[in-house]
């Protein structure tokens, strides 16, 4: 007797997935992770750079303000002291001194700016000597971030002091 079982095309087990479907499907989440991972890189770079226009933009009007009532810029080591910010500058947010991408940087602006910190370089009225020894003299400044990448074609940006 022939078997009815040998006559008939055995059925194929179709509970689970193939080794090409399970790959399709990897290879799929590993392209939108890479979207995903690179778009939100992008957008927390944007958001950083912004940050900082923010943050120079508000200290360039404190400076200014201080320059209305002293007649003078402070220097770089008053900007870097905080006791005297706190006496001189009550308004100021020291936040504002810390670029957003080294949020434990000190509150302290240097002299050259740097990926990770803003520039402030106060001179006498001649654009180049320092005031540093006699901060009555300083008579111009000038503000620098370095953001990350380009925004509009420029990888600094520069805010000079208005008088």
């Amino acid at each position: 007797m022939i078997s009815v079982q040998g006559l008939m095309p055995q059925k194929r087990d179709e509970q689970g997935f193939t080794v090409i479907e399970l790959l399709i499907v990897i290879v799929v989440l590993i392209i939108l992770s890479v979207l995903v991972i690179t778009t939100y890189g992008g957008i927390q770079q944007k958001n950083r750079n912004l940050s900082r226009q923010n943050n120079l933009e508000a200290l360039h009007q404190q400076i200014e303000i201080y320059f209305q009532k002293q007649g003078h810029y402070p220097s770089r080591t008053d900007m870097d002291n905080s006791a005297w910010l706190a006496k001189n500058m009550k308004s100021l947010d020291p936040s504002l001194l810390i670029d957003p991408s080294n949020p434990t940087h000190s509150e302290q602006l240097v002299a050259a700016a740097s990926a990770k910190s803003y520039a402030y370089a106060p001179t006498q009225i001649d654009g180049v000597s320092s005031c540093e020894n006699k901060d009555t003299t300083c008579a111009k400044y000038t503000l620098i971030a370095t953001y990350e990448g380009n925004v509009n074609g420029a990888s600094k940006l520069t805010i000079p002091s208005t008088n």
